[in-house]
């Protein structure tokens, strides 16, 4: 009666939100209504559940193993959510401006530094300064050089305030060339007495929402995490950052990720540090 529905060796069925499946035998009744049960298997997963004929045939079967782990990962990203959110309160620093203030935004790495330039609220320009490992491998001498860079910016353009992204936990390595690269440039602003604020990198995302923009990119964690910036950077300033021209030492950095980040985090700074 049911054998137009069974086939053990195609996956010639589709259910409504967990892709395609197969039904591979009747496995017998159940119920007073003596309800036929039959065995299908999920082509994606490769899930097997019992599943009611009506089901089946209203294409509304549901893969239970895979909406538990689907219910599990909505409870995951939302704990990070609400971590982030509260790191958000408790990092925040406050700074008051003048009404004509010019805010500069420093995301440093050991090969680039990508800034950006707010006033009156409102993006104004941004840019990186880059240097490439294959012509200067010394970590010192490749930081000296962008922060130099980055402390001219600084006297030129004479910002109220200036706001660094913090320092993240990453290999000893890493973590030991990035301090230094903050010290060059915290350095600076203290002898000069410039206002500035550091930035955790989870506050910044989390109001930027690019926790949930990244689930519409592909790649490692780190590659969607990027791409999601510059998406909302393109977006929210009609900008087409990785479509501009750069050198090669900048291709070389992936310097649009500095910049869309730089961008990214005075969008924070500007909507939740800065007062008037």
């Amino acid at each position: 009666m049911y054998e137009e529905i069974i086939s053990p060796r195609f996956y010639n069925r589709k259910s409504e939100k967990y892709g395609d499946y197969k039904v591979i035998e009747q496995i017998g009744t159940r119920g007073k209504t003596k309800v036929p049960y039959f065995l299908v298997k999920f082509k994606d997963t490769g899930n097997e559940i019992e599943s009611p004929v009506n089901t089946i045939i209203n294409n509304k079967v549901i893969d239970s193993g895979k909406k538990k782990t689907q219910t599990k990962k909505r409870r995951t990203e939302k704990k990070k959510d609400e971590v982030a959110e509260k790191r958000v309160s408790t990092f925040k620093s406050e700074v008051i401006v003048p009404e004509n203030y010019k805010m500069i935004v420093l995301d440093i790495s050991s090969c680039s530094v990508g800034w950006s330039e707010f006033a009156n609220d409102e993006l104004t320009d941004f840019g990186n300064f880059s240097i490439s490992k294959k012509t200067e491998p010394r970590t010192i001498v490749r930081l000296n050089d962008i922060c130099l860079k980055t402390i001219r910016l600084l006297q030129e353009r004479n910002p109220n305030i200036v706001i660094v992204e913090n320092v993240l936990q990453k290999t000893k390595r890493v973590l030991y060339a990035l301090a230094m690269g903050h010290g060059i440039i915290l350095n600076y602003l203290v002898a000069n007495g410039i206002e500035f604020r550091r930035v955790d990198v989870n506050a910044w995302k989390y109001h930027c929402n690019i926790i949930e923009l990244k689930k519409k990119q592909v790649g490692t964690d780190r590659q969607k995490t990027k791409l999601a910036t510059i998406d909302f950077v393109d977006t929210k300033f009609r900008l087409n950052i990785m479509g501009m021209e750069y050198d090669d030492v900048e291709k070389e950095v992936g310097a649009w990720e500095d910049r869309a980040d730089a961008i990214a985090i005075g969008c924070y700074a500007k909507d939740r540090l800065i007062k008037h």
